[in-house]
């Protein structure tokens, strides 16, 4: 259920930026303990890799896991472009 509605919170509330539609590391982990209501848990890094993973099983042509090539165990959530744009002559 987390995954289906940090699918949705991206589909629906998310703007572009960067002509992308992501939620960096720290938007995230915010969105989780916030939203979700995840503060008790021991290791906030496990549940977040968890729940992305989770997000790309269940939707892999709609969400993407992004790494970080500079920071370490820094992942996010994107959008893949087709599934927010009517126009995917760019990808």
């Amino acid at each position: 259920m987390k995954a289906c509605e940090i699918t949705e919170h991206l589909k629906s509330n998310w703007k572009l930026r960067n002509n992308e539609v992501f939620m960096n590391s720290r938007e995230t982990n915010n969105y989780i303990k916030t939203e979700l209501g995840i503060t008790n848990a021991k290791n906030l890094r496990q549940v977040k890799k968890d729940i992305l993973e989770r997000a790309v099983k269940l939707f892999p042509n709609i969400v993407c896991i992004v790494r970080s090539k500079s920071g370490n165990k820094e992942t996010g959530i994107a959008l893949k472009p087709s599934a927010k744009r009517t126009d995917t002559y760019g990808c």
